[in-house]
């Protein structure tokens, strides 16, 4: 095995990606691997990726796309909708999430229920739409809640905000 280093990105202060082409038994690699240097270890660990050469122009086809993706305006809220999107199977089959985004719109016809709208931002949490529950949080009128349901409601978003950091 041969290897020629092309590149680094300083992740952090022990922390390097390195950038190499290797060769293995008569094929060649681009190799993408964190570098650690600490007190404790020096050396190559196991998180990163290798492929065949002949797909590096797939990759920086994808990698392009993805700043395609970020460098149009308001991205962060085209990604939101996206996957949104991909997790619920897509919105239209979704009724639940449809309706919170009526809700989310001001397009209800009759405004949810406190129950319905606990029920939400459980639904939210359990399906991994940490965002959707925080949202749904911010638009509520505490006023209109049960002292018990709105701590319930709280509690779940805390958990949320969490995970989404």
């Amino acid at each position: 095995m041969r290897s020629v280093e092309i590149g680094r990105i300083k992740k952090n202060k022990a922390i390097s990606i390195v950038f190499e082409i290797v060769e293995i038994e008569n094929k060649f690699f681009v190799n993408m691997r964190e570098y650690v240097k600490t007190n404790k270890f020096i050396g190559f660990t196991k998180k990163g990726y290798i492929f065949e050469i002949k797909h590096l122009n797939s990759v920086i086809n994808s990698l392009n796309e993805i700043i395609n993706f970020i460098s149009g305006k308001d991205w962060n809220k085209k990604f939101d909708e996206i996957c949104d999107t991909q997790m619920s199977g897509g919105r239209a089959k979704n009724e639940t999430i449809d309706k919170i985004y009526r809700y989310l719109d001001n397009q209800m016809k009759e405004m949810p229920t406190e129950s319905e709208i606990v029920n939400w931002v459980k639904y939210c949490y359990d399906f991994k739409h940490y965002k959707l529950a925080v949202k749904i949080f911010n638009c509520i009128d505490e006023q209109k809640f049960s002292e018990d349901d709105y701590r319930k409601l709280k509690k779940i978003v805390e958990i949320c905000r969490l995970k989404l950091e």
